[in-house]
């Protein structure tokens, strides 16, 4: 099709068609006269027409039904499907007679039935057979083949006088006869197929989130975006990590954080986004990075210390997920889909200095807008511009790594013993202030203060080195006998 023409919708050509086999069925007849004295026979061509012209039954029976309404008795029109399903079964070399009798007649028949009256497809997304009415007039209304659906798809075909049973319809429609529709992919090549207007969508997306340092969020949302599509190209780019940062939006209950998270997928995508990921689960982890496109943390303030230093810094970063299938004997590599998003109420919720690196704290100053209409299409076409044509790194360089750490220290979540040790001790600014402190007279000079001893006795050594080792604002290095700080000592 030529830039600029638009495509004729399907609807309107088979129309147009099946007013064509109204008009030649009308001059083998000669009329509308002689046509209604013999309906059967002038219907039931009509039928034969549109299977030459290899037409959905369903959508023969709808055009059939809109255009001789007018032109013959109810009570025809009313039979017009029991002969187009005849006339289709004849067409196909079935022979009704022998439906009771033929397993192979009665499967035959039955494809044709639910052929002919629905649409099928096998979401891989959701992971289920999908159907709708077999006709071009809209835009399908995709809907679950569920158990309730199948009991009906049965009572239809055994009322047109199939002989199955509900086993039946669910083994076709659980079958690899259903065609695969991966919506992911199908957004992905409108995409591609979308050129960018120019106008710069990240930003304006960026402009909902009021918030400080609006200059630098719109740079980290447009990286983090960019990471985003990235993601979502398993197959077709080398990509030796995964987008391991993410986006945290702090602000009160009842701004619109979630709301913002959720808004951030296509519809036709809102299945791959989940708000209630356990993190204790790992191998539940691991399944959704493969199934899901967006994973929002929640009220990220509820994850321990323990979990955002080990588990969640690991998983972030990982460009694929090995896995066990089900019933299988050994882990796969699966390509991982899913970007990360969070939100909290609290500020003070980074508990891993080392770690803080993997998230963007934006803290907000009003509540988000929710009114402002995203075009996905557009959005994803620009990053994909900036990422093709302008050749822009999708990841965060070591000094834009920095300034994300420097950004992120008022959220670090510090621990009691933390606040004690600051009571004893401040960081050296250079080498010629202070003196040399290993972590054992360090901590053995808090446990001879008493307001410091009960803190400490739960606390070993090594727990207590990991603490000042992630502290940035000391100066360290290594020794012999182990770690040393340059500290001054308060009295």
């Amino acid at each position: 099709m030529k830039e600029g023409v638009m495509q004729e919708h399907p609807y309107n050509v088979n129309k147009r068609a099946f007013e064509r086999f109204i008009r030649t069925a009308l001059k083998e007849y000669g009329g509308w006269i002689k046509a209604r004295a013999n309906v059967q026979a002038f219907t039931e061509r009509l039928a034969e027409l549109a299977f030459e012209a290899k037409m959905p039954e369903e959508e023969a029976l709808m055009h059939a039904e809109n255009l001789l309404t007018d032109r013959i008795a109810d009570a025809e029109i009313e039979a017009l499907r029991e002969r187009f399903h005849l006339v289709y079964y004849a067409q196909n070399g079935i022979v009704p007679t022998d439906r009771q009798v033929r397993v192979q007649t009665e499967t035959e028949m039955l494809e044709l039935f639910l052929t002919g009256r629905y649409q099928f497809r096998f979401n891989e997304l959701l992971g289920f057979t999908e159907y709708a009415r077999a006709t071009t007039s809209c835009s399908p209304d995709w809907q679950p083949v569920d158990e309730r659906v199948v009991n009906g798809m049965t009572e239809l075909a055994r009322l047109e006088g199939i002989n199955v049973w509900n086993r039946d319809v669910t083994r076709y429609v659980r079958s690899d006869m259903i065609p695969r529709y991966d919506a992911l992919d199908d957004f992905m090549n409108r995409v591609d197929l979308t050129k960018w207007d120019k106008r710069d969508r990240i930003r304006e997306l960026a402009d909902t989130v009021p918030c400080r340092k609006r200059a630098l969020w719109r740079k980290w949302l447009e990286r983090w975006l960019m990471g985003v599509y990235m993601q979502w190209r398993p197959y077709l780019d080398y990509r030796p990590f995964g987008n391991a940062v993410v986006p945290l939006l702090i602000g009160p209950q009842g701004w619109g954080k979630s709301r913002f998270c959720e808004r951030l997928l296509p519809p036709e995508l809102k299945a791959g986004y989940t708000a209630s990921l356990i993190l204790d689960e790992k191998k539940t982890v691991l399944q959704a990075m493969n199934q899901l496109l967006l994973i929002c943390l929640d009220e990220f303030n509820q994850y321990s210390a323990k979990v955002q230093a080990g588990f969640l810094k690991n998983v972030v970063q990982l460009s694929v997920v090995k896995l066990r299938p089900h019933y299988g004997t050994r882990q796969v590599e699966m390509p991982r889909l899913a970007s990360f998003i969070a939100t909290s109420n609290q500020h003070d919720v980074l508990a891993d200095p080392s770690g803080s690196r993997r998230f963007i704290a934006i803290e907000l100053t009003a509540p988000i807008d929710d009114t402002y209409v995203i075009n996905h299409l557009q959005l994803f076409a620009q990053v994909a511009y900036l990422i093709h044509q302008k050749g822009k790194s999708w990841w965060f360089s070591k000094e834009e790594t920095d300034v994300i750490i420097e950004h992120n220290r008022p959220y670090m979540m510090q621990q009691p013993v933390e606040q004690l040790f600051v009571r004893a001790f401040r960081p050296a600014k250079n080498t010629r202030e202070g003196k040399w402190y290993l972590t054992s007279e360090i901590y053995e000079e808090l446990r001879q203060r008493k307001a410091t001893a009960p803190l400490l006795k739960n606390m070993s050594l090594i727990q207590f080195g990991r603490v000042l080792s992630a502290n940035p604002e000391i100066i360290k290095k290594r020794e012999k006998r182990g770690s040393a700080y340059r500290l001054v000592l308060l009295k």
